[in-house]
């Protein structure tokens, strides 16, 4: 049986985006894994160049237009325990003398398998390496583990995890998330990484492309067209935090994992750590930019300083001040949060 798949989303025309949909080709065969292509470009050239691909290629020609839909659409056509969701501007390689990663020796509380990923910018070339581990026992700690070992972008996205549990988190997002928001590969790390440990790779090379981040014209850009997409007014980034809270915190309470209930409620309290107390910092600083919620924050900080946190009271506060950024995201966070307890499948609304 396959041990991997390399899953692409792709929406860029056949000649921005062949090298590197090669590279995982070439890498793949040389790995014995596969790879499906699901392809929203609607370029008729790329179309036909796909319909004669490599037996151990998948392609799908009429991928969802939705870029959530389009990842959703890769994952499913995949069949094996696990899988890279690789961005079609993105490298893959084998590296030359080191033996290739065993994934069949992967120990059950491993939920990953990070790459030597390249940081790299069409401006500056290669800027960090980034092949950390996550290995602490707990959930908790490993999420303060990951947010210590950061160096900037969510590289580790792009790193092998079991398909099952990242299958289930895409279709809770692609099903519920209010906003189907385009920065939630970080709740969906957080929540991956709270469930199992990621180890590394070393035999592979993963060049991941920051351009779109790499400056701070560039990113202030970028997390504008996110916020856009989002439907959330410009405003909301200053509130990135939060959001990041609020996702985290629905996904690490999902059904499924084989988490304890109190190793989760630990790893919320982790996140609201990193998150809340990070916007809690900042608002003291500029108050000006949380004009909408000043007078929630400090009841939020209440709530994180207690002697004796409520992570519910937390949440309860973190989507009052979300809705007060945009009418209506209080609800939807919690009927969010219910279809994710439950297990509501995609196909199914979640309980009002």
């Amino acid at each position: 049986m396959t041990q991997a798949t390399i899953c692409i989303p792709s929406n860029r025309p056949l000649e921005t985006c062949l090298e590197p949909l090669w590279s995982a080709i070439g890498y793949a065969e040389a790995r014995g894994m596969k790879v499906v292509i699901s392809d929203n470009s609607r370029d008729p050239i790329k179309r036909d160049y796909f319909a004669a691909a490599p037996e151990h290629v998948t392609y799908i020609a009429d991928g969802p237009e939705n870029a959530a839909e389009n990842v959703l659409s890769a994952l499913s056509a995949a069949d094996s325990e696990f899988v890279l969701v690789l961005g079609d501007d993105d490298f893959i390689s084998t590296i030359d003398g080191v033996p290739a990663f065993d994934f069949s020796a992967i120990a059950d509380d491993v939920i990953g398998v990070k790459p030597r990923i390249e940081i790299w910018s069409e401006k500056r070339g290669v800027i960090d390496v980034d092949q950390f581990t996550v290995d602490e026992e707990d959930a908790a700690q490993r999420v303060l583990e990951f947010t210590r070992k950061l160096k900037g972008p969510n590289s580790t996205y792009y790193s092998f995890f079991r398909r099952e549990p990242l299958l289930g988190i895409i279709q809770l997002f692609v099903a519920h998330h209010p906003m189907q928001a385009g920065y939630s590969d970080w709740a969906i790390i957080y929540a991956l990484a709270a469930s199992g440990k990621i180890v590394h790779d070393p035999s592979t090379t993963l060049r991941y492309d920051n351009s779109r981040w790499d400056g701070a014209d560039t990113a202030l850009k970028s997390l504008d067209r996110l916020l856009d997409d989002s439907e959330l007014p410009p405003e909301a980034s200053y509130f990135m935090s939060l959001f990041h809270f609020l996702d985290a915190y629905v996904l690490l309470f999902r059904d499924g994992p084989n988490v304890p209930v109190v190793e989760r409620y630990k790893a919320a309290y982790a996140l609201a750590m990193v998150f809340l107390r990070r916007l809690i910092f900042r608002a003291s600083q500029s108050p000006a930019d949380y004009a909408p919620a000043n007078d929630l924050i400090p009841h939020l900080a209440e709530a994180v300083n207690s002697d004796d946190p409520d992570i519910n009271q937390m949440f309860h506060i973190a989507g009052l001040i979300a809705e007060r950024v945009k009418p209506g995201l209080k609800q939807q966070y919690d009927r969010y949060l219910l279809a994710a307890i439950h297990g509501t499948p995609p196909s199914e609304p979640a309980p009002a």
